[in-house]
């Protein structure tokens, strides 16, 4: 099968559900911005609910989170709970019948994804422009072959993730070494 034709918007559905802490006594866990690292789409800390005075973003599991401010700085995260986030946050799930959720994921992080982003609206403070971002093309391969690429994808990320836990563990172990 050969891959078809999507535009962002089509394959890629953004939420709009709201949380109001003013109002809730439900207490979520938050993440802003500054919980969300760089490039590597890993998640730095978070906040609670109850300690916000702003409307928040409603994001379930599975869902991915997307820092439309500031677009340059790459800022994502694919959620592994149910919580609330930035308003300067996007929450992103893809259209079931089209794409993975998981691929929608790498889509995210890609260089062609990432150009279209920072086109941008706001000069001190860009914002990425979801009615623009939503137009733009992307290629998509069928289902089946969506699984195999995710697999191959996650395995590297895996390993990355190990060897740099192992960088992490070596330079604890030299910095106990030199206090010896």
């Amino acid at each position: 099968m050969s891959w078809k034709q999507y535009e962002f918007g089509k394959i890629a559905i953004l939420s709009s559900d709201k949380f109001n802490p003013a109002i809730s006594n439900e207490n979520l866990p938050c993440i802003e911005l500054e919980h969300i690292d760089q490039i590597t789409g890993r998640l730095l800390g978070m906040t609670c609910s109850n300690n916000q005075k702003s409307i928040k973003n409603v994001f379930k599991k599975n869902q991915i989170l997307y820092g439309k401010l500031r677009p340059y700085l790459r800022k994502y995260y694919k959620a592994e709970f149910d919580g609330v986030c930035s308003t300067e946050i996007w929450v992103i799930e893809g259209v079931k019948s089209k794409i993975l959720n998981e691929y929608l994921f790498y889509i995210i992080q890609s260089e062609q994804f990432n150009r279209f982003a920072n086109v941008s609206s706001g000069t001190k403070m860009p914002r990425a422009d979801w009615n623009y971002v939503s137009e733009v093309v992307f290629k998509l391969p069928p289902i089946f072959e969506q699984k195999k690429i995710v697999k191959i994808l996650s395995t590297w990320d895996k390993a990355i993730e190990l060897k740099e836990k192992l960088i992490e563990e070596k330079k604890i172990q030299k910095t106990g070494l030199m206090q010896k």
